[in-house]
C-alpha cells in the first residue's frame, strides 16, 4: 500500500489543458480506457477514493474541476473508516 504509508486516501487524475498559448502545450490526450487503468492502478495502490478522467470526474455526467466533490469524496473516506 503506497498511499496508506504517506496519509493520503483521496486522488483525482485530469487531463492538463493548454489554457492559452503562453502554457505549455498538451504532450498527448489519454483516453477513457486510459483513466480507467490509472483509477485502477491507484485503487490497488491503497487510495480509498479516486477520480479519474479528462475533467478529473470520470463518474460525472457534466464536466467539473478536481477540487468540486472534495467534500464527498471525503465523506465517502470518513464513513469508510
Amino acid at each position: 500500500m503506497i498511499s496508506g504509508t504517506r496519509g493520503v486516501d483521496i486522488l483525482t487524475v485530469g487531463q492538463y489543458l493548454r489554457p492559452s498559448r503562453d502554457h505549455l502545450p498538451i504532450a498527448r490526450f489519454y483516453t477513457p480506457d486510459e483513466f480507467r487503468e490509472l483509477r485502477d492502478a491507484a485503487l490497488r495502490f491503497g487510495f480509498r477514493h479516486v477520480e479519474s478522467g479528462p475533467d478529473g470526474a470520470v463518474q460525472l455526467p457534466r464536466r467539473t474541476n478536481s477540487g468540486i466533490h472534495v467534500r464527498a469524496a471525503s465523506s465517502f473516506v470518513t464513513d469508510a473508516c
